[in-house]
């Protein structure tokens, strides 16, 4: 039984040794914790699952220790649902699933989720920026999407840090 909600793709799960673990939704990314979006992506996953008895296809251990797996509450794949109702991206790195494609296109079409706004940074990128120290000589004005990371724009000029629907067709 899931019994807690970390975030838009990460439960944990009661086993009947009463044993809590960690699963990391395979395939999917969702917006991290304080990003748009972020907060309602973890929401849709608790509605779908929270207090259900789930099945995980397990696929590996993340870095973490985490298993990664796609879930399942009966028929309904929650990864995919995820991706369909613009709650998730597909990570491309670890994708696998040709149909998840077809669904993220579907949510992109329809504007829904994260994709009902015109730029939206992916989970990854964000991350990735994370890590990066700048110098910071910010106005208020330019701390939009990631905070302290949009402090010196000229160094992000030619560098796309963002998938939007215009851009989603040419991939």
């Amino acid at each position: 039984m899931v019994v807690s909600i970390t975030d838009g793709d990460t439960l944990t799960v009661l086993t009947p040794d009463k044993e809590q673990v960690k699963i990391r939704l395979a395939e999917i990314d969702t917006p991290e914790r304080g990003l748009q979006f972020g907060a309602w992506a973890k929401e849709q996953l608790s509605g779908m699952a929270f207090q259900q008895e789930i099945a995980v296809l397990v696929v590996g251990i993340d870095s973490y220790d985490h298993v990664v797996g796609r879930v399942f509450i009966k028929d309904l794949d929650i990864n995919a649902e995820l991706v369909r109702i613009g709650a998730a991206w597909i990570y491309d790195q670890y994708a696998t699933d040709p149909h998840m494609y077809e669904l993220q296109n579907e949510a992109a079409n329809a504007s829904r989720g994260l994709w009902s706004q015109p730029q939206t940074i992916h989970p990854w990128v964000w991350r990735k920026l994370n890590q990066i120290t700048l110098p910071l000589n910010c106005h208020a004005n330019q701390l939009q999407l990631v905070s302290r990371l949009f402090c010196r724009p000229a160094l992000f000029e030619n560098v796309s840090l963002f998938r939007t629907r215009a851009t989603l067709s040419a991939i």
